[in-house]
């Protein structure tokens, strides 16, 4: 996990997990997202469950003092793993992208790590560039 997660092994994790659905496409899911955050903070599930809109990152610093100062993004084409295909409804091995995340303290610290599936045909990204005259 320590290897798929791009963070030391030693470090010990609260698992969050959500769906994200598409609500003008009869509420299909179109991202599956798991959270890991040191499981030093333990009061975070209670607080998660009390405040399911509120970002893990905002509550960690709420509760804990620790300031998120920098996310370090990585997006990857992978085949889907069979858990994130159980909540996604998608075929398990088909192409997808995979957003990992992790969110980092003023001591350059991991407070969070996020690791997101989006199936293929549920994902786009669209940049707009103008040159600066």
């Amino acid at each position: 996990m320590a290897k798929r997660l791009e963070c030391e092994r030693y470090l010990r994790f609260l698992r969050f997990s959500n769906v994200r659905t598409n609500p003008t496409d009869n509420g299909k899911p179109v991202v599956w997202t798991a959270v890991y955050v040191n499981a030093a903070y333990s009061r975070l599930p209670d607080l998660a469950r009390l405040n399911p809109l509120v970002l893990l990152s905002t509550l960690i610093e709420k509760e804990y003092g620790e300031k998120c100062l920098e996310v370090v993004q990585k997006i990857s084409a992978v085949p889907l793993p069979a858990e994130a295909a159980m909540y996604l409804d998608a075929q398990v091995g088909s192409p997808c992208l995979r957003i990992l995340r992790h969110y980092m303290g003023i001591k350059r610290n991991i407070l969070e790590i996020s690791e997101s599936y989006h199936p293929g045909d549920r994902y786009a990204l669209t940049m707009n560039m103008r040159a600066n005259r």
